[in-house]
């Protein structure tokens, strides 16, 4: 959305220095949240699309288990109105994207890492390859983040050339997989509250 200049208010939970903290003041008809699953949070929002990257067990000081978690996550699908859209990784469930051509719109194949782990590959929508995406972050997971990223920006028909632009200046958050530096010969990462 920025790439393309439709000046959305952000609201995110890491540091994004491409907006210069974790918050973005833009025009009214764009607003993108970081929402999260703890104590239900993410039921306070009435959001018109959805993306879900995953559903694991996480939290499970405020959860009972990953029933629990899947209740609260067809909880938040349930607040979009009925011409809302509903992103979501075919590997939780038959829908979106995911690793799989066969039961996802959205793909990916071909993949191929730099020397610094960011990833290129073939965009494959519903089976066929449509395009090659590069990304400006490392990680298969962010494979992943970008075809949800890429159905949302579609489906706010976002054209194909900003999306691709978005996707490789996109360096990522702070204290996400952030490289601090080397200090005698060791590489340090700093990885904050991730779940693995």
């Amino acid at each position: 959305l920025l790439a393309a200049s439709m000046d959305p208010t952000i609201s995110v939970g890491g540091i994004l220095n491409s907006i210069g903290g974790n918050t973005r003041v833009g025009g009214d008809r764009y607003f993108v949240a970081e929402a999260c699953e703890y104590t239900n949070s993410f039921l306070s929002f009435n959001p018109t699309m959805n993306i879900i990257l995953n559903v694991k067990e996480d939290h499970l000081d405020f959860f009972k288990d990953i029933d629990d978690i899947r209740h609260s996550f067809k909880l938040f699908t349930e607040k979009l109105p009925s011409d809302g859209t509903l992103i979501i990784n075919t590997d939780i469930d038959n829908y979106e994207f995911g690793s799989d051509p066969a039961k996802s719109m959205y793909s990916a194949s071909d993949i191929t890492y730099d020397e610094l782990g960011r990833c290129t590959y073939s965009l494959l929508i519903n089976s066929e390859k449509t395009d090659t995406i590069t990304l400006g972050v490392p990680g298969l997971h962010n494979v992943y983040n970008s075809l949800a990223a890429i159905a949302a920006a579609r489906k706010l028909s976002v054209d194909m050339v900003h999306i691709k632009t978005g996707l490789s200046n996109f360096k990522g958050t702070n204290r996400r997989f952030e490289k601090k530096g080397t200090f005698n010969g060791v590489t340090v990462i700093d990885d904050y509250a991730h779940h693995h």
